[in-house]
C-alpha cells in the first residue's frame, strides 16, 4: 500500500459506503498500518482532499471535500466484509463453480437434489437459484438480491430477508423437482398457451 493506493481507497470508502471514516476504520479498510495512516490523511487533510470533524465520542471523523458521500450502501467494515462474500458467492455460481460447496454429493446422476435446492435458496436467497433453477430467472434474481444486500443496511434488510428466503426457498424447491422432470432447467412459470396450442386463451 503506498500513498496513491491510499487515497484511492479512502475516496472509495466514501463514494461507495456509509462507513465513518475514522483513523482505525480506514487502517482496516485499507490495510495500512495505523501509524501510516494517521500520517498519509495528515497529508491529505493539508493538500485540501479531506477535512475532519470530531463526533459526539470524540473521534476524528474524516469527509473527502466537494464530493457527496454515498446515500447508501454498508454502514461498518463487517457489512462491507459480508456483502463482498455475497458478490463473490453470486459470481462463483453464475460461473458454475464454487470450490467450497461439492453440490454432487447431494445428488444422484442426472437428478438436483429438493432438499439441497431449497436450502441453499433458504440460506442465500436467489442465488440458491442458480443450482436448479432456469438460468434467464436465477441470473438476474441473484444480482438483484446482491444489489439489495448492497444497498440496503442491516436493520432494513433483515425483516426483507426475513420474507424474501423463505419465498426463494420455496421457489428453488419447486426449480428442482421440475428439472428432475424434464430433466433440464426450467422456468417457475411454463407458457401455457404453449401447452394448450395456437388457438387457445
Amino acid at each position: 500500500m503506498n500513498r496513491e493506493a491510499f487515497e484511492q481507497r479512502v475516496l472509495e470508502v466514501w463514494m461507495t459506503t456509509r462507513i465513518p471514516m475514522s483513523t482505525p476504520n480506514l487502517a482496516f479498510l485499507t490495510g495500512a498500518s495505523l501509524k501510516k495512516t494517521r500520517a498519509w490523511l495528515d497529508e491529505l487533510v493539508v493538500s485540501g482532499v479531506l477535512d475532519m470533524d470530531v463526533d459526539d465520542q470524540g473521534e476524528t471523523i474524516y469527509r473527502v471535500i466537494g464530493s457527496e458521500r454515498s446515500a447508501s450502501g454498508p454502514r461498518t467494515p463487517d457489512d462491507l466484509s459480508r456483502v463482498k462474500g455475497l458478490e463473490q458467492q453470486a459470481r462463483g455460481a453464475i460461473a458454475g463453480f464454487d470450490p467450497s460447496v461439492d453440490l454432487r454429493r447431494f445428488s444422484s446422476a442426472g437428478k438436483k437434489s429438493v432438499l439441497a435446492s431449497g436450502g441453499l435458496s433458504l440460506i442465500f436467497g436467489p442465488m440458491g437459484w442458480l443450482y436448479a433453477g432456469h438460468f434467464k430467472e436465477a441470473i438476474p434474481g441473484a444480482l438483484v438480491y446482491v444489489a439489495l444486500c448492497s444497498i440496503f443496511p442491516v436493520v432494513l434488510l433483515t425483516p426483507i430477508l426475513s420474507v424474501m428466503n423463505p419465498l426463494a426457498a420455496i421457489a428453488g424447491a419447486l426449480y428442482a423437482m421440475k428439472f428432475n422432470r424434464s430433466g433440464k432447467r426450467q422456468r417457475i412459470l411454463d407458457d401455457d398457451t404453449k401447452k394448450l396450442g395456437p388457438g387457445a386463451r
